[in-house]
């Protein structure tokens, strides 16, 4: 039992100071100490164990203005990265983005992948090719055009992808982490996170792809907001999509945008909306929204915003996907 208690303590103890040294990213073992309230002998313990497992580097003696020289320490934010899959369809066809990320965000590679053979081994053998060249994978995220039931993905991009395990099939060759989530969902939440919105903001966003449906995302009080069985968004059942095929002008697409925004003003009375569409200008769009003679007689007056930036988004999302249960983590202890 004694052990046991040690333990847990020296793992504590452990994670407060890679804690403080990850948003410090430089600190003397005195600094540590300082910060984090534990002895010097407690400090000095731990942070030789972190710079044998390669956590911490440890730099060079520099001079104070008092007292004898200190080493500097930094954080290795490549002592874990994270690959990032991204589905993403383009021009009637489906392609694998991919990028590695280290622990402070950081890309440090990206490729992108034919997915023509849309076939669940092909997409094996692309994390195959990348986990070969990267020993030290932590956690893989996945965005996909569709939803995921009881692991199992449904309403996928022409049905394409449905019934796939991704989590179970690549857990059979790799024991890390898989996370796996709605491309609209996490647009949104990447969207919210670049540009600072606050988590007590409810957020709408809208993605409407050139050649597919569309799909939308809630994001409320920093969470995704998924309904039953993962199906809230899945704006493409609405009466102005469902028998919706192809897009035949600019007009149309913003015509079916601003009665979604409407609907969506009236039943979440969100802050903003972020519509994700080509060749959407935003200033003509909030024209057009705020014409609109329903819109005029809702009390929520909402913030529009048309982006142009879901690769980026999409990535800072996965991102938040794969670390989100690390931060928990780390705020409980």
């Amino acid at each position: 039992m004694e052990d046991t208690g040690n333990n847990y303590l020296k793992e504590r103890n452990l994670k407060i100071l890679k804690k403080i040294l990850f948003e410090k990213k430089t600190a003397t073992k005195t600094e540590l100490s300082n910060i984090s309230n534990l002895s010097t002998v407690t400090v000095n313990s731990l942070v030789r164990d972190l710079v044998e497992t390669g956590e911490f580097i440890e730099g060079e003696l520099i001079r104070q203005k008092m007292g004898r020289p200190a080493v500097t320490y930094s954080f290795n934010y490549n002592f874990q990265k994270y690959l990032l899959l991204s589905i993403q369809e383009e021009k009637n066809k489906l392609f694998i983005n991919t990028v590695i990320s280290n622990m402070a965000g950081e890309i440090t590679a990206r490729k992108q992948h034919s997915f023509d053979n849309i076939e669940l081994p092909v997409l094996i053998g692309i994390i195959d090719e990348i986990t070969e060249e990267n020993d030290n994978i932590a956690a893989i995220g996945i965005s996909i055009p569709g939803q995921t039931k009881d692991e199992k993905i449904f309403v996928s991009w022409n049905e394409k992808l449905n019934g796939w395990n991704l989590k179970k099939e690549i857990n059979r060759k790799y024991d890390i982490p898989v996370r796996v989530e709605n491309d609209a969902n996490l647009v949104t939440v990447g969207y919210c996170i670049k540009n600072n919105i606050s988590g007590r903001e409810s957020v709408v966003g809208i993605y409407f792809p050139k050649d597919s449906l569309p799909g939308a995302s809630i994001f409320w009080d920093g969470k995704i907001f998924t309904g039953k069985d993962g199906l809230a968004g899945e704006i493409k059942y609405l009466p102005d999509f469902i028998n919706y095929r192809q897009i035949t002008s600019v007009d149309s697409v913003v015509e079916k945008l601003v009665n979604t925004v409407v609907l969506f003003n009236s039943i979440v009375a969100p802050y903003l909306f972020i519509i994700y569409a080509e060749n959407i200008n935003e200033d003509e769009f909030q024209k057009k929204v705020f014409s609109n003679k329903i819109i005029k007689q809702q009390p929520n007056v909402p913030v529009i915003k048309v982006s142009d930036t879901f690769g980026e988004d999409i990535i800072t999302g996965l991102q938040w996907l794969v670390t989100s249960d690390f931060d928990k983590q780390e705020s409980d202890n």
